[in-house]
């Protein structure tokens, strides 16, 4: 029980730190960067940030049997380094007042910028897409695919590689109406969840890979656009963090009323969720449209 509630703490920490780094390094990315190299430096951020995210869990799966000890003396030190890395960062001044104001005066004021408040919506619709994914991605490869659980890594890996693969596409194709690219990366998600009916591994490989290289090249423009202005791109950020919390949240109870209670086979449920953001991204058009 104590080291489960040693657990729970260190999971709720990465969590703060999380949430605390992303408005952070959202808002220096644009100060830092001329306005046509920052969807470039995003890729590069999102590609990095995915990659660490692959590296950790691999080696993580490797150590946590057979050098437990060394794993966790591994994540100590990457935190310290971190932390010095901190240092590192240019000293910036503000763009804006320092204003202080509450969590619902700064949603409200969030609510007012339709265009920006549009842009997180999608993200968010897209972060509960992936992480009903990637908790899902165990049942998807034993129970449904019947693979030996050793092939999860490999699964992750694929997810992964779609993400880099949505990025550097994305990068390649910037020039491209916004609206059309975030439409191209939701139809990608639709059809990559399309695959993964068929009862053949390397078609649901196919898919997966398809539907992470969607949600990948969606996100990035998206992001790109919350940053076009450097006086509250913070304020964006953050809230557009609260709404992945809630987004993620709420997928994962509707994942357990569809998936566990009602019997809906999670296939099928992963492609409600593509089609969901499809239509999300649909809906809000109008105002991504805007300038």
């Amino acid at each position: 029980n104590e080291i489960g509630w040693i657990l729970l703490v260190c999971v709720a920490g990465f969590g703060i730190q999380s949430a605390l780094i992303g408005p952070l390094k959202y808002a220096l990315i644009p100060r830092l960067s001329n306005p046509n190299k920052i969807l470039d430096r995003n890729a590069w951020m999102e590609t990095a940030t995915f990659i660490a995210i692959l590296a950790g869990t691999v080696l993580a799966a490797d150590w946590i049997v057979s050098s437990p000890y060394l794993l966790i003396c591994l994540i100590v030190v990457l935190a310290v380094t971190g932390c010095f890395g901190i240092f590192l960062l240019p000293a910036l001044q503000g763009c804006s007042e320092s204003v202080q104001e509450s969590l619902v005066e700064l949603i409200n004021r969030q609510r007012k910028d339709q265009r920006s408040m549009s842009a997180i919506w999608c993200l968010s619709g897209f972060w509960g897409v992936g992480s009903v994914w990637l908790t899902h991605l165990p049942i998807l490869a034993v129970d449904i695919w019947h693979l030996p659980p050793q092939s999860i890594g490999t699964l992750l890996s694929y997810f992964v590689l779609g993400i880099i693969l949505g990025a550097i596409i994305g990068v390649l194709l910037k020039q491209q109406d916004l609206v059309r690219r975030i439409f191209l990366g939701a139809l990608a998600m639709v059809v990559g969840s399309l695959l993964i009916q068929i009862s053949n591994h390397t078609a649901a490989s196919i898919g997966l890979i398809l539907t992470s290289a969607g949600g990948g090249f969606l996100a990035l423009p998206l992001y790109t656009l919350l940053q076009d202005d450097l006086t509250v791109v913070a304020n964006r950020i953050a809230v557009n963090n609260i709404a992945n919390a809630c987004m993620i949240i709420l997928a994962a109870i509707t994942s357990i009323l569809t998936v566990g209670l009602l019997g809906l086979p999670l296939v099928i449920w992963l492609l409600i969720l593509s089609v969901s953001q499809l239509l999300l991204c649909g809906y809000h058009r109008t105002n991504l449209s805007l300038s």
